[in-house]
This record gives structure tokens, C-alpha cells and sequence, in this order.
């Protein structure tokens, strides 16, 4: 949640970001499992796919072997503790880091009396894409959140100005597939752009295909959307404040 005040141009985001990590070495996922012939699935968990997975022997049982957790084992609910040796049966402790993209979640502000500002996270809202009107209006959508997102510089380290999208709104068939394609584009670049997150977002890629006609504008509209409202989200916990000059 971002609070803006009109104060001073300073923004107090890294408190945000030492708030989280205090706060996520308290509640981070953890736990202990116990090796069978030197592998055990851990189930229970949501994952997203670029989490840090540490593991440290708790009690050493049967012929100890190097313990690992590979990535191509992971499932977005579980994970696989192995070990070198095939007879190790040891205890295992585990911890789930997940990497801070954002000091904060792109936000819109949301006013009452002002004693108690607070704000709702941007999300693309427009429906699924099924034709060619509803196609339009979530690309327009995407578009326009993407955009309020690359210039927020009270989630990110500072704004993206590199990655900005040029193409006009979309009217018809033809500029919702320029529109579309853009935003893949620009997106895709922004989500590892150097020095604008804490941390590049490794997980939302869009890969559908560029779209070429409804069907493809369909498909790619609605895979912007998943991938933007998820990309946004991926933000540290608790609040950040922007002051700006009145």
C-alpha cells in the first residue's frame, strides 16, 4: 500500500523493503521433513517459482549425502529434498525466501476523512478477451496499467523510462494487435530492466505468441493480463510513504 502526502519529494521505500524482511524472518515458510532413501516431497506450500529454498540438516541418520532442492522437481504446491545418498534418512530443516521485486504494489490512493488514507493495488480488471470488443478493451487496460506501473517510482528503485509504450489506445482489430504486441514487448523488457527492482521478476513472462489475428489478440490480451496483475503484486509487505512539495 502506498500513502502520498504533500510534503517533500522524497520517497521512504526502503523502510518498506527492512519491514519485510523483518517481518518475513518471522512468518516465512519453514518447516522439517524426513528423508526416505534420500528424497522427500514437501506438499502444502504456494509457490511461484523463483523462491530460494535453504535446507540444513537437522538430525543425520542412514549415510548423509549433499541435500539439495531442485527446480525442475517444484510444482507450484510442492517441493523435492533429495540427497546424494540413497540411504539417507536424515532430518531435514527447510526455509522459503521469496525475492522483494518492488518496495511496493502500484497503487491507486483512496481517500475518506484523511486520518486514515489507504490505497487499492492497480489491477487490469477489464474481462476476458472472447472477441473483438472485449480484446480492444483489455489491451487498452493492460496498456494503461502497465503504464502507471513503469512510471511508479515509489514501487520501483526509480521509474522505467526505457521501456514505454508508444502505441496509441486501440479502436479496431489492427492497432489491438500493435497495442498488444507492444505491451508484450515493452513488459517483457521492463520485468529485468537493470536497476529499476530489487530484484528481477524471473517468473512472468508473457510467451504467447505475438498476435496476428482475434484469435491470437485473445489468447495474447488475456496471458498481458495474468502477467501484469501478478508482476504488480510481487511487492514487499507493509506500507510506503511518498511526501511531495504542495
Amino acid at each position: 500500500m502506498a500513502i502520498h502526502a504533500r510534503k517533500i519529494d522524497t520517497t521512504i521505500g526502503y523502510a518498506a523493503v527492512a519491514a519485510y524482511n523483518t517481518t518475513r524472518r518471522a512468518t516465512r515458510p519453514m518447516g522439517r521433513a524426513t528423508l526416505v532413501g534420500g528424497t522427500v516431497t514437501v506438499t502444502g506450500q504456494t509457490l511461484r517459482g523463483d523462491e530460494i529454498i535453504s535446507l540444513t540438516r537437522n538430525t543425520s541418520a542412514g549415510t548423509a549425502g549433499d541435500l539439495s532442492a531442485p527446480s525442475g522437481s517444484r510444482t507450484s504446491t510442492q517441493f523435492v529434498i533429495q540427497s546424494a545418498s540413497g540411504t539417507d534418512t536424515s532430518t531435514v530443516e527447510w526455509t522459503i525466501d521469496t525475492p522483494v521485486v518492488h518496495f511496493d504494489a502500484t497503487s491507486t490512493p483512496v481517500f475518506s476523512d484523511g486520518r486514515t488514507p489507504s490505497s487499492t493495488t492497480l489491477q487490469v480488471t477489464a474481462v476476458t478477451a472472447t472477441n473483438l470488443a472485449t480484446s480492444v478493451a483489455l489491451a487498452n487496460d493492460c496498456k494503461h496499467v502497465y503504464t502507471a506501473h513503469y512510471a511508479d517510482d515509489v514501487a520501483h528503485v526509480i521509474a522505467d523510462t526505457a521501456n514505454l509504450v508508444a502505441a496509441a489506445d486501440a479502436t479496431d482489430l489492427a492497432t489491438g494487435i500493435t497495442l498488444a504486441n507492444e505491451v508484450k514487448a515493452d513488459f517483457n523488457l521492463h520485468r529485468v530492466q537493470a536497476g529499476i527492482h530489487l530484484a528481477g521478476d524471473a517468473v512472468n513472462v508473457v510467451v504467447a505468441a505475438n498476435a496476428t489475428d482475434q484469435t491470437s489478440l485473445n489468447t495474447l490480451t488475456n496471458a498481458l493480463k495474468a502477467a501484469l496483475n501478478l508482476h504488480v503484486s510481487m511487492a514487499a509487505q507493509g506500507s510506503s510513504v511518498k511526501l511531495l512539495e504542495p
